[in-house]
């Protein structure tokens, strides 16, 4: 699966993208320059679901980083902070308003994002 993210008419810089398909299933992927890349499941060998699937879209700025304290496992813990460059309501599934048909054989899809 290939196609285009735009913002605003611009190639959206970078981001993720997850496909939840109806009656089960997830796949997702990167969004890189405008173009979304590396879609795929979590399970190796399993390419992505077929039929209706609702799409999230997400970028985020990182502008902070805090790592000051130590995780359950015993590495270094914390978590990442930044700020949202697209609208939030486009990474979650109820208000993205965003859709695509999932189907055999190459899925080139675009989606135009706006404010």
């Amino acid at each position: 699966m290939t196609g285009q993210v735009n913002y605003q008419g611009k190639p959206l810089s970078h981001g993720t993208i997850l496909f939840e398909i109806s009656g089960g299933g997830f796949a997702h992927g990167e969004i890189k320059d405008g173009q979304i890349i590396n879609v795929g499941t979590s399970d190796r060998g399993v390419g992505v679901p077929l039929g209706e699937a609702s799409v999230v879209i997400q970028s985020i700025e990182t502008v902070e980083s805090k790592k000051n304290r130590r995780s359950e496992a015993g590495g270094d813990g914390g978590m990442d902070y930044g700020r949202d460059l697209i609208p939030v309501r486009y990474s979650n599934p109820t208000t993205s308003g965003l859709s695509a048909t999932i189907e055999r054989g190459e899925n080139v899809l675009t989606f135009d994002l706006t404010k």
